[in-house]
């Protein structure tokens, strides 16, 4: 599956917005998993017995990919893409008006930049592409594009990966839809976002810690600005990813 293809030219200024930890609390493709592990018994115990194998692969940066791959493809096997776009749309839909999933105050901002500032709103997610769909939908922004990772699953064999929309593959990724920087604005919780942060003309900062502040601020070559909207403490296991 190729990148997006350019869109018609647009003149809004563009605000784009992290998913993960920005409008919503937490890890939204890993909970998907997890729901779906407990509502299949074959799969969770498939699961829980490598889990232990692959623990130590998924903290090490160098393996990390290879071994969530792995994981993943065995957690998800059999899963059609038909099969897997419908659960996607209902959990999507369902984990929308969670009432401590969404963040509300960031949908009230995506809202008031479109509705009161004119601007084009953008999501940029490493989370599953129709997943990420599904939930911005379900929040109220269907006016917005989604930008996130595009995956084939298939009954038999492991799924496809056209590419992870992570890190600079986002800035690639918008590029590649004709939405290249420098936008007006984006929102981000993540260290991995700094190139997102340095293609906007202002960067935003949601509810950092001092560790992610200073990094952000030594890689950027500024400060970036920041909002602090209130957080859920979230079982570790849902908790969005850091780097």
């Amino acid at each position: 599956m190729a990148e997006p293809r350019p869109a018609q030219a647009d003149e809004r200024p563009v605000a784009v917005f992290d998913m993960d930890g920005v409008l919503v609390h937490g890890d939204v493709f890993g909970s998907f998993v997890r729901q779906h592990l407990r509502g299949s018994a074959p799969h969770l115990l498939a699961a829980g017995a490598v889990l232990p194998w692959l623990t130590a692969p998924m903290v090490l940066r160098p393996t990390r990919r290879v071994a969530l791959k792995a994981f993943l493809d065995l957690a998800l096997a059999g899963v059609t893409d038909e099969v897997y776009a419908t659960e996607a749309s209902r959990y999507g839909a369902e984990l929308g008006v969670h009432p401590t999933r969404v963040v509300t105050q960031a949908v009230a901002e995506a809202r008031r930049l479109v509705d009161e500032a004119g601007h084009r709103l953008v999501i940029a997610t490493a989370c599953e592409t129709r997943l990420a769909r599904a939930y911005v939908d379900a929040i109220g922004l269907v006016d917005a594009e989604v930008y996130g990772t595009p995956i084939t699953f298939r009954r038999t064999g492991p799924m496809q990966v056209a590419f992870h929309n992570h890190g600079a593959q986002k800035v690639r990724t918008l590029a590649a839809a004709g939405i290249a920087a420098p936008w007006a604005v984006a929102y981000t919780d993540a260290l991995s976002d700094v190139p997102l942060l340095r293609g906007a003309r202002r960067a935003v900062l949601v509810n950092p810690d001092e560790w992610l502040r200073s990094r952000v601020e030594r890689q950027l070559g500024h400060a970036a600005d920041e909002v602090s909207w209130p957080e859920v403490r979230l079982p570790r296991a849902d908790r969005p990813r850091v780097g």
